[in-house]
C-alpha cells in the first residue's frame, strides 16, 4: 500500500514510500527523446553484463532498466540493419549453393535466413 511521497516538492520523480521499511516504488518512469543517450545506456548495461553477448531484445527487457522508459529499437543500433542485410544475402548464398549436395545444410542456410529476416535469432 502506498503511504505518501517523500520529496515530492523537490522532483517529479520522487519515490513513493511504501508501508513496508525500505521498499519504494517508483513514481515515473524516466525517459528521452535523444537516440544516442539510450543507446548508451544500453551499451552500458551491456558493458556491466555478466556475459561478452546478449540478444538485442533481452537487452531491452533488462531489469536493471526498470526506471527507464525506452523507445530505441534494433534498428537504432548504427550498421545493424546493413550488418542483418549482409548475414541474409550470405544465408540466401549458402542455401544455393549447398542445394545439389548438401541439402540439409541448405536447409539450414534457409531456416537462418527466415530468423534473421524475422528478427527471431537464440
Amino acid at each position: 500500500m502506498l503511504a505518501r511521497r517523500k520529496n515530492a516538492k523537490n522532483s517529479k520523480f520522487a519515490p513513493i514510500v511504501t508501508k513496508t521499511k525500505g521498499h519504494f516504488l517508483l513514481a515515473r518512469k524516466m525517459t528521452t527523446a535523444v537516440t544516442d543517450l539510450q543507446l548508451w545506456l544500453l551499451e552500458a548495461m551491456l558493458s556491466a553484463s555478466a556475459s561478452n553477448e546478449i540478444e538485442a531484445q533481452q537487452l531491452l527487457r533488462l531489469t536493471e532498466l526498470f526506471p527507464f522508459s525506452l523507445t530505441v529499437s534494433v534498428g537504432d543500433v548504427p550498421g545493424y540493419l546493413t550488418r542483418r542485410e549482409d548475414l541474409m544475402a550470405l544465408a540466401s548464398v549458402i542455401a544455393a549453393k549447398r542445394e545439389a549436395k548438401h541439402p540439409e545444410e541448405a536447409q539450414a542456410a534457409r531456416i537462418l535466413f527466415t530468423r534473421i529476416k524475422n528478427e527471431r535469432l537464440g
